[in-house]
């Protein structure tokens, strides 16, 4: 396993990138980071945005990049510490287990921040030392590198115990996996007596053994399935005679209500007939007597106008 990144690796950039390209990878990794978050619990997304924040601000200042270059080039030989605190956390296989890649990762992270930290504060002092007296600076130079040194070695302190605590519990593990072995086994033993047993008392058949009794649930849950699919056939067989059934009773109401209808309206037509003649023939009634009426107001006319002539006939002979 490779020793802890840079800054440079954070951001994903060359040693020899511009300040342009820096910002470019900030604001990439950034986007990256946010696309994980709902993978992410809080603390580990704000730790990861909080480092990313001073990889790019240390490396986008000159002064503090200069620093973090030397100090680079200054800590290249110190690779072989790391690597024998890191040989701790391997298991029996030569793997090393999750528990100590995340811890050895935490540390790192705690020491690139601790590092980030310790470059802020060198420009800060380096940007305000043209107003302190030269004895004044180096004391405060003195105490925060102190103070972030030590957040340094107590960060990485606390991945290595955290290290090799887990290699402790991963031994003591191994160690009881034999008796852990062996009861299960005897738990295991007993479980298939007790399924046997369970099943002889169920349906009066003793099987020997698991591979037997698993067959016969086999055999017994095919059974219960056909007589299961032959029960819903059955059930779906007298569901359709039903409709059919209901289906032919409907039919047969609509034929009976239709020929109700259809005698309704021949009553009615007949009626209407019946009716429409009966009108016609009064009708006629009426206009025949109207005739005869007219004929007997001639009729009297002209026995009127007749006896009129005849009146004026006899004063005329008179005369």
């Amino acid at each position: 396993m490779k020793g802890k990144p840079s800054l440079y690796e954070v951001l994903g950039v060359a040693p020899g990138a511009v300040v342009a390209e820096i910002h470019a990878a900030f604001r990439r990794q950034m986007n990256a980071l946010e696309a994980q978050r709902a993978a992410l619990a809080p603390a580990a997304f704000d730790e990861r945005a909080q480092l990313l924040r001073l990889a790019c601000n240390t490396l986008v200042d000159p002064v503090s990049r200069g620093a973090y270059d030397a100090r680079l080039q200054a800590a290249a030989g110190a690779a072989p510490a790391a690597v024998a605190a890191r040989s701790l956390a391997l298991s029996a296989d030569g793997t090393a287990s999750p528990a100590a890649v995340r811890a050895e990762v935490q540390a790192d992270a705690l020491s690139l921040r601790a590092d980030a930290l310790s470059l802020r504060a060198d420009a800060m002092l380096a940007r305000a030392g043209a107003g302190l007296p030269r004895e004044e600076l180096a004391t405060e130079k003195r105490l925060a590198r102190g103070a972030l040194a030590g957040l340094s070695h107590l960060s990485r302190a606390i991945g290595l115990l955290f290290i090799i605590g887990v290699v402790t519990f991963m031994v003591a593990r191994c160690s009881f996996s034999g008796s852990e072995g062996r009861s299960n086994a005897l738990n295991a033993n007993a479980a298939e007596r007790a399924a046997l047993q369970e099943y002889y008392q169920t349906y009066g058949v003793r099987p020997a053994s698991m591979a037997e009794l698993e067959l016969l649930q086999a055999e017994r849950r095919r059974k219960e399935n056909e007589e299961r699919q032959a029960q819903q056939d059955r059930r779906r067989a007298d569901e359709e005679r039903r409709r059919q059934e209901d289906a032919q009773r409907r039919f047969e109401e609509d034929a009976k209500r239709r020929g109700r209808e259809v005698s309704e309206d021949l009553r009615r037509a007949e009626e209407q007939q019946r009716f429409q003649a009966l009108r016609e023939e009064e009708t006629r009634l009426r206009e025949e007597q109207t005739r005869l009426a007219r004929e007997q107001v001639q009729r009297e006319r002209e026995r009127l106008r007749i006896e009129s002539e005849q009146r004026q006939w006899r004063d005329t002979l008179r005369r």
